[in-house]
């Protein structure tokens, strides 16, 4: 169980009126901002490692129209 005391009174305010809004108690609504955060966390890591693979030249961006031409051939072959 997790307890969160840090929260001042507006910040809880607005988890409570995010949690009624959405149906949810604030216990609820209080897990699925952890787990959007903890996603969104993952998410930056991720980026954060491919622009560090593209800075090296470990790795290289490509544009949209190389990707779909790269992919139109895979296609056809």
């Amino acid at each position: 169980m997790i307890t969160i005391d840090s929260l001042d009174s507006n910040e809880e305010l607005e988890v409570f009126n995010l949690a009624k809004e959405a149906g949810k108690n604030v216990g609820q609504m209080a897990a699925d901002i952890i787990r959007e955060y903890l996603e969104d966390r993952h998410d930056t890591m991720l980026a954060d490692k491919a622009l560090e693979e593209i800075q090296s030249g470990e790795s290289r961006a490509i544009s949209w129209r190389e990707l779909k031409a790269e992919l139109y051939d895979d296609v056809d072959n």
